[in-house]
């Protein structure tokens, strides 16, 4: 991801990923971040996997009106748990197994 951000003109010193074991940590550690590194933000993106805002976003979202934050997502779809089903159900009706099978 981070190598796409910057073949698509984002600069590298706006691009980290946040620190943390879990989405509440995470959140929690990248808007502290941010708040470090940029005092005079108001707003930032955040860009991940589609389904990882399905539980997150609510987390994000109460994280960064803590403190005072507007919060924008950017979902990149085809990623991670989901890319791996497709590819396992694609590859199971290769060899001839129903997908329901897998």
């Amino acid at each position: 991801m981070r190598e796409y951000l910057i073949s698509e003109g984002v600069p590298k010193s706006r691009i980290f990923g946040g620190e943390g074991v879990e989405i509440f940590s995470e959140a929690k550690n990248t808007v502290a971040l941010i708040e470090r590194r940029f005092p005079d933000c108001k707003a930032f993106e955040i860009v991940s996997s589609d389904w990882y805002f399905l539980p997150g976003w609510k987390i994000w979202s109460h994280a960064a009106s803590e403190s005072g934050l507007e919060i924008e997502t950017i979902e990149v779809f085809d990623t991670g748990a989901s890319k791996r089903e497709h590819t396992i159900c694609s590859a199971a009706s290769w060899f001839g197994y129903p997908s329901s099978s897998v």
